[in-house]
């Protein structure tokens, strides 16, 4: 499992629940470092409490066929997206 956090406080508390790896995404381009930890393959799953600022990367992350579940906005609401950037994408890893 691989956590996404805004601070070091929250790193060690991604660790303590079970994180394998933790990435502070306002250090490293997050999108970019689970590349390399998936060794480009993506994730099953990305659990996106944050919202606009992180929704996009989020998907760049997906293998295909994987999930991606929204349940908050910390950061503002995400922007009406077009159902075909899915399709965009799915082709595209």
């Amino acid at each position: 499992m691989i956590g996404t956090v805004s601070t070091a406080e929250k790193a060690q508390l991604a660790h303590n629940a079970g994180a394998d790896e933790v990435i502070l995404y306002t250090q490293a381009d997050f999108e970019q470092e689970t590349r390399r930890l998936t060794g480009g393959k993506g994730v099953d799953v990305v659990f996106d409490s944050v919202g606009q600022t992180t929704f996009l990367k989020g998907l760049n992350v997906i293998r295909p066929r994987g999930m991606m579940v929204l349940f908050g906005q910390s950061s503002g609401p995400v922007e009406p997206v077009n159902p075909q950037i899915s399709t965009r994408k799915a082709r595209c890893s």
